[in-house]
């Protein structure tokens, strides 16, 4: 593939609920529960490019095993949403969508909509108004997620609302009734042993190729690089050493990883 998708491996645990349950203040009702009928790769991006190559990006999310497409899609209309999920149910995907300023009554859906993003990291003062939520969006969306995701565990006590990460699931759990669990966790990097530096150069504009020129506080000679396809340590790439400095090609949403040397061991220019 040209370009790369920053990965978002979805860990979805379902929680063991039947399919039918009484909804909640309505005895005697019943809703249809989401069901998860596949494993979740999920890819994630800020925004995917409402462009003229779309329909081959995901062909690309698809032909990589990706499972899953987080929206929006161009935008946060229902419209967006509405080919979010068309282009899923092409390609053999699940989509959760991301809708603003859409009432529950009018989402849009379709066989490959999995459900909706509600909310992302909710501190514990929110549980009560996403059950509300939740409870809602089944009777308008039976058998929909209504998707939360909830912060990592190593968040503090400040950002949760609650007194440690046990406490903090447990509420959430026993307050919205969710039928999908699932957090976020950006594993932090520890520095190398030998002191090294790392440093990761990201094209954050999907639609475009970034080629700038980069300045590191060492000499380029002693840049090291690791190699996207075998992992290995090399020395940096230049793409157009005719030109000054070094010249780093980034595809739309390509990062490369940079390795420099110790503080202690830089070297003047």
């Amino acid at each position: 593939m040209g370009s790369r998708f920053p990965v978002v491996c979805l860990l979805a645990v379902v929680l063991g609920l039947p399919a039918w349950l009484p909804a909640a203040g309505k005895p005697g009702t019943a809703v249809s529960r989401f069901r998860q009928d596949r494993f979740a790769i999920g890819a994630f991006w800020l925004t995917f490019s409402d462009d003229e190559r779309l329909d081959a990006r995901f062909g690309e999310i698809a032909e990589a095993n990706f499972t899953l497409v987080f929206g929006p899609v161009g935008g946060f209309t229902a419209s967006n949403a509405a080919k979010h999920i068309k282009l899923c149910q092409k390609h053999d995907l699940r989509a959760i969508v991301l809708c603003r300023g859409v009432p529950d009554e009018q989402l849009p859906d379709g066989p490959a909509c999995w459900g909706y993003r509600l909310w992302d990291e909710p501190n514990a003062k929110m549980f009560d108004q996403l059950a509300v939520r939740v409870n809602k969006l089944r009777q308008v969306r039976p058998g929909r997620l209504g998707y939360i995701n909830l912060y990592p565990n190593y968040a503090n006590d400040r950002q949760l609302g609650a007194a440690g990460y046990e406490e903090y699931v447990q509420r959430f759990l026993k307050t919205v009734d969710v039928d999908v669990l699932s957090m976020d966790h950006y594993p932090p990097f520890k520095p190398r042993t030998d002191g090294r530096r790392a440093v990761l150069l990201t094209n954050y504009r999907f639609a475009y190729t970034a080629w700038p020129t980069v300045v590191f506080d060492v000499p380029t000679g002693q840049v090291r690089e690791v190699d996207q396809r075998t992992g290995r340590v090399r020395a940096a790439y230049d793409d157009s050493p005719d030109m000054p400095g070094l010249q780093v090609s980034l595809d739309a949403g390509e990062g490369r990883l940079f390795l420099l040397p110790a503080k202690t061991n830089v070297s003047g220019r």
